[in-house]
């Protein structure tokens, strides 16, 4: 069985990985963490424009918006093992 501190590990890690790729490619990081919606879309084009708001707009989504996360769901440790 695995212990839930491995899944709290495994969220950081995606939390770190997700700012890496929110300065390297934020539609991407945008894409991952919120899926095809509207803060993707914005991003896209902020990034389209100029680089530097979509890598603002890339972390302010990820890490600050009050919204639906999938890499929060590992951070808090509610995925258990076999789970998609």
């Amino acid at each position: 069985m695995i212990k839930r501190g491995l899944f709290q590990e495994f969220g950081r890690m995606c939390s770190c990985l997700l700012l890496v790729l929110s300065v390297i490619c934020p539609p991407l990081a945008v894409l991952i963490d919120q899926g095809c919606n509207f803060h993707f879309l914005i991003n896209l084009c902020l990034t389209l424009i100029v680089w530097i708001p979509g890598v603002i707009h890339a972390i302010y989504v990820i890490f600050y918006l009050e919204d639906h996360h999938y890499h929060h769901h590992y951070y808090h440790g509610e995925r258990q093992a076999g789970q998609s």
